[in-house]
């Protein structure tokens, strides 16, 4: 049915029904919104996430292995990839707490002290 039929049909019915309707159509609506986060909902699910798990175990191992034994070729590579990609995961989370501290009218340093957030370490 298109929107044009489906709008004639809604004005053809008696108040009553219409006022029905139309209490459905903006329960409905509200329901939708509820389930939809909200941008700041977004932004600081994503802040608190942290980076990938994997990435950084495969760090850690990777820098213990350097340290005690050093690295081949093929690990130094992907010691090079895990940093890049940590590197990149930094500067997303940087332009998140940024949005965020904006939407809440701050600084990212401020909205990091009412958020109880360590300083990011260096990568």
């Amino acid at each position: 049915m298109s929107t044009a039929s489906l709008l004639t049909a809604i004005k053809s019915l008696p108040e009553p029904q219409f006022v029905r309707v139309l209490g459905q159509m903006l329960a409905f609506q509200n329901r939708k919104r509820a389930r939809q986060p909200s941008r700041e909902q977004v932004l600081l699910a994503a802040i608190n996430r942290g980076a990938p798990p994997r990435l950084l175990h495969e760090q850690r191992a990777l820098i213990e292995k350097k340290r005690s034994q050093g690295l081949t070729e093929a690990e130094r590579q992907r010691m090079i990839q895990i940093t890049d990609a940590l590197e990149a995961f930094n500067v997303r989370w940087l332009r998140w707490l940024a949005e965020l501290a904006a939407l809440r009218g701050t600084t990212a340093a401020s909205l990091m002290r009412q958020l109880e957030l360590p300083p990011r370490p260096y990568v």
